[in-house]
């Protein structure tokens, strides 16, 4: 969380506050869901021993989930030293899954590659919003 004194919140003025309140709660929001909710593998790789519809059902499917929740998100939410959205995508390609097979974790990686730009996506919406009905209409209805 960003924090600012009370000289600054003057100089920003309460347009420019609200917008960056709202930021802060929707970047907060998203890390929530993305420590939670570990991307889906799905039918597996086809390499993958447990590929097909019950893929979801299986060890790797489940290692993976447990991997993203003990691992991934346990440090993305650390309340100390959070885990920073710039840095997510390097810290699940140099982790080891246990349990999750190497095509697997691969072909997860490539659907989240882009996953972590939100961050950076609400600020240049804030940083490029001239009021607070812009902000609302791009963001407002994803909070």
């Amino acid at each position: 969380m960003y924090t600012h004194t009370e000289e600054q919140c003057a100089q920003i003025g309460p347009r420019t506050m609200f917008l960056i309140a709202q930021a802060q709660t929707r970047i907060e929001r998203e890390r929530r869901v993305l420590a939670m909710m570990a991307p889906p593998l799905f039918y597996g790789h086809t390499n993958c021993p447990y590929h097909g519809p019950a893929h979801e059902r299986s060890k790797c499917n489940r290692a993976w989930d447990e991997m993203w929740w003990g691992k991934f998100g346990k440090s993305f939410l650390n309340p100390l030293r959070p885990l920073g959205f710039k840095d997510a995508f390097e810290f699940i390609q140099s982790s080891e899954f246990p349990g999750v097979t190497k095509e697997c974790k691969e072909e997860a990686e490539t659907r989240i590659i882009g996953g972590f730009d939100i961050e950076e996506q609400i600020i240049t919406a804030v940083q490029k919003s001239e009021n607070s009905v812009t902000w609302c209409r791009e963001f407002g209805d994803l909070m």
